[in-house]
């Protein structure tokens, strides 16, 4: 790697670090701080999927096994208490339960 490329690199990586330590930041403050990261990516992306997407579509979507998925997902569903996956109103239902869930809690 050259110089003007490990620089680059560098740079690259801090820019990242900061974007997470920001989303992190802002998720410990906001109304799902009970989600982490990687799970309020998985509700994203559940909710943009919303009817339109297989589990293994999504999955490779995002770059991940299906089983993996399943995994974020159900755990999803244990924290949240929303349905299945398939149902059109999937992404409503996760994000219904998450407003009840902090609406009990405030």
């Amino acid at each position: 790697m050259t110089e003007a490329e490990q620089k680059i690199n560098s740079f690259l990586v801090d820019v990242f670090n900061d974007v997470l330590r920001l989303e992190e930041d802002d998720l410990a403050r906001g109304p799902y701080k009970n989600l982490s990261v990687s799970e309020m990516h998985v509700l994203e992306a559940v909710d943009s999927a919303a009817g339109g997407e297989t589990m293994r579509e999504l999955a490779a979507r995002l770059r991940v096994t299906a089983s993996t998925l399943t995994v974020a997902v159900k755990t999803l569903e244990q924290e949240i208490g929303a349905g299945s996956f398939e149902s059109e109103t999937y992404a409503a239902a996760l994000h219904k339960n998450m407003i009840q869930k902090r609406e009990k809690h405030a």
